[in-house]
C-alpha cells in the first residue's frame, strides 16, 4: 500500500510519500565514531532480534556520495530516537556494529530509471542485497538510501505493513527543509524517516490532526500555510495508533520494535486466512503428496493483506523421521517439496510455511496423507505391505455353496493349513456368477515374500479346488515401497512355487501310496477263458472281463 506524505518548505512546497535529506545535517554535528569502512554485507548485530538496517544504494551509471561512510545516517536514526523516546518512552531498534549505524553498501546493476514507484524496487534492491549476505536478511526492516530522484512526485515509499522503505531525491531541495528543526521539532530527514517506518508497522495516513506525525496526502487535505511550520505530535491523545489500535487493528506500543524490550512477539504475528484453497486435495478432501515425485504448491492466504514471499518463506515437510526442506520460486508464495521414494504410501505427513517480514511473522499447517501414482492411500495392498502393517488378503469368488476355505501358507516348499475361514457374499464379487469370498486381514512382523493360497472343501457338487498362488511383499517401513515390476515378479514366482510345491506332494503322495501297498498281503488266482488261463496276483485280485476264476 503506499501513501504520500506533504511537507512545507520555505522554499516551495513538494507532495511526499517518503524522504530523507543529506543537506539538513547541518543541524547535527557528526560524531568522528560514526566514521567507519564501507562494508556490502550486513555486518555482526550488537545486538539480536529484529531491527532497522540502512543500505545505501548507488544505482548504475551514478556517483558515489559515500552516504554509507560519512556519518550522516547515523546522526537521522539518533536524533529520531531522541525524539521518540520524549514522546512515547520509547526507542526504535536500529542495526549497529561497534556502536554505530551500521549501513551497508550496494553497487546496483540498475539505472535510475529502472527503479520507479511502480517497478517493483524494493523487491529488486532486496535481492540485489540479499546476494551480498550469506544469512536471510527478511527479518529487518531494509530502508534503501538512493541518492538520485526516482520520482518527480515523491520522496520515496514504503511497504504497508512490511520491511522495505526506499528513499531517494537526497540530492534535491524539495525533499530537504532545511527550517523544519526549529518549527516542527525534527530535521526533514528525521521526520520523514519516523513517518514511512511507523508505515510500514501498518499505520496509514491519519487525518484527525493536523500536527500528527502520519498527516499525509491525498487522504488528508494539507493547509499550506501551517502544515510543517507547527511541533510534530504523535497520537497527541493517544487513541488512534499509540496506546489503542482503534485506527488500523494496530497499536504501535504493543508491536515488538522498541529497544527496551517492550511490546510483544505474538502481537506481530500475522494469521492465515485461507483453509485449503491452496494446498493440494483431492475429490474427496484429502490432503495428498504423490511418493516419488514433485509436490504441488502448498500456500495460504494472511490477514492484513500480507503477501510473503521468496526468501522471506521456509518451508517444511515432515514424515516420521524424514525432514525435507521445500522450495520456495523466485517471488512466489508456495512451497514445493520433492517427495523421496522411500516413503510409504498411506503415511501421515506435515508441511509447515513459516514467513519473516521485518516484525511481522507467521506460521501455517497442514496435515496430509502420502498417496501413490494412482492416488491410492492405503499403506497395505492385498499385494504389498510393511513390517508392523497388515492386509486383507485377495481371493477369487467363490460357488454360493462353498461356504469355508482353508488359507494355506507355502513354508519350506510344503502348504501349511493356516486359517479356517468362512465366506460370504462380498462387494467385490458383487454382479458375478460366483458372489461369495472370504474377508480376512493378516497381519506382518518380518520382511519377505509370503506365498498364499484359498483351498476349498469337497461339497456333493465340487471335489476340493485349490485358489491360484498370491504372493505379498513385504518390507520395513522405512524402506522403498515394491515396484509393480517387483510384484508381478513376486506373483510368477508364486505361481511356479505352487505348482512346484505341489508336483512335489504328488510324487511324495505316491511313493507314500507305493510303500503302504507293499506291506499288504496278495493274493493269487487262476482265470480261464476258453483254452486260456490267466494268474492274476494282488491284495485282493479280481480276474479280468471274460474269464472266471477257477480255484
Amino acid at each position: 500500500m503506499n501513501f504520500k506524505l506533504r511537507l512545507q518548505s520555505k522554499v516551495g512546497k513538494v507532495l511526499l510519500f517518503f524522504f530523507i535529506s543529506l543537506f539538513a545535517l547541518s543541524f547535527l554535528s557528526v560524531s568522528s565514531a560514526t566514521q567507519i569502512t564501507r562494508s556490502s554485507a550486513d555486518r555482526p548485530d550488537d545486538t539480536p532480534g529484529y531491527q532497522i538496517h540502512f543500505v545505501y544504494v548507488v544505482p548504475s551509471g551514478t556517483s558515489d556520495k559515500h552516504l554509507d561512510t560519512e556519518g550522516s545516517v547515523n546522526e537521522w536514526a539518533n536524533e529520531a530516537n531522541i525524539w521518540l523516546y520524549d514522546k512515547l518512552g520509547h526507542k526504535f531498534i536500529f542495526d549497529t556494529y561497534g556502536g554505530a549505524t551500521d549501513v551497508s553498501f550496494l553497487q546496483s546493476r540498475y539505472k535510475l530509471s529502472d527503479l520507479c514507484h511502480t517497478c517493483s524496487t524494493g523487491e529488486k534492491l532486496e535481492t540485489e542485497f540479499q546476494a551480498q549476505n550469506t544469512t536471510k536478511i527478511n527479518s529487518k526492516t531494509l530502508v534503501f538510501i538512493i541518492f538520485g530522484v526516482l520520482d518527480t512526485n515523491s520522496c520515496g515509499w514504503a511497504s504497508s505493513p512490511g520491511n522495505l522503505v526506499i528513499l531517494h531525491s537526497i540530492s534535491e531541495l524539495q525533499c530537504n527543509s532545511p527550517g523544519n528543526l526549529a518549527e516542527t521539532g525534527l530535521t526533514s530527514p528525521t521526520w520523514s524517516l519516523i513517518h514511512e517506518l511507523v508505515h510500514t508497522y501498518g499505520i496509514s495516513h491519519k487525518c484527525f490532526d493536523a500536527t500528527d506525525l502520519m498527516l499525509g496526502v491525498p487522504e488528508c487535505t494539507i493547509d499550506d500555510n501551517t502544515y510543517g511550520r507547527t511541533a510534530i505530535t504523535v497520537d497527541s491523545n493517544k487513541n488512534h495508533y499509540v496506546g489503542s489500535d482503534s485506527s488500523d487493528g494496530i497499536d504501535l506500543l504493543r508491536l515488538p520494535i522498541w529497544s527496551d524490550g517492550s511490546g510483544d512477539f505474538s502481537y506481530a504475528e500475522i494469521e492465515q486466512m485461507s483453509s485449503l484453497e491452496h494446498i493440494p486435495t483431492l475429490e474427496d478432501g484429502l490432503v495428498y503428496a504423490v511418493v516419488g515425485q514433485r509436490t504441488q504448491i502448498f500456500a495460504w492466504d494472511w490477514e492484513k493483506k500480507f503477501y510473503p514471499k521468496g526468501n522471506q518463506i521456509s518451508c517444511q515437510f515432515s514424515s516420521g523421521v524424514i525432514n525435507i526442506k521445500g522450495d520456495v520460486k523466485g517471488e512466489s508464495s508456495a512451497c514445493t517439496f520433492n517427495i523421496p521414494s522411500n516413503l510409504r504410501a498411506g503415511k501421515e505427513f506435515t508441511v509447515i510455511q513459516t514467513w519473516v517480514d521485518g516484525p511481522w511473522h507467521g506460521e501455517a499447517t497442514v496435515t496430509g496423507t502420502l498417496v501413490r501414482k494412482d492416488y491410492s492411500s492405503n499403506a497395505c495392498t492385498k499385494n504389498i505391505c510393511y513390517v508392523g502393517g497388515s492386509t486383507t488378503l485377495p481371493s477369487s469368488c467363490w460357488p454360493s455353496d462353498v461356504s469355508n476355505l482353508t488359507l494355506q501358507n507355502l513354508v519350506d516348499g510344503k502348504w501349511v493349513d493356516l486359517e479356517r475361514v468362512r465366506i460370504s457374499q462380498t462387494s467385490e464379487c458383487a454382479g458375478v456368477k460366483y458372489p461369495n469370498s472370504p474377508e480376512f486381514v493378516t497381519n506382518f512382523d518380518q520382511t519377505g515374500t509370503f506365498v498364499f493360497r484359498w483351498v476349498s472343501d469337497k461339497t456333493a457338487k465340487y471335489s476340493s479346488r485349490a485358489d491360484d498362488p498370491f504372493a505379498v511383499v513385504v518390507n520395513d517401513e522405512v524402506s522403498p515401497e515394491p515396484s509393480q515390476a517387483e510384484i508381478n515378479a513376486a506373483q510368477l514366482q508364486a505361481a511356479s512355487l505352487g505348482k512346484q510345491a505341489d508336483l512335489e506332494k504328488a510324487k511324495a503322495d505316491a511313493v507314500a501310496l507305493a510303500a503302504k501297498n507293499s506291506k499288504l498281503k496278495t493274493t493269487t488266482i487262476t482265470c480261464k477263458k476258453g483254452q486260456i488261463s490267466k494268474k492274476i496276483t494282488a491284495v485282493k485280485p479280481v480276474c479280468p472281463s471274460g474269464y472266471k476264476k477257477i480255484g
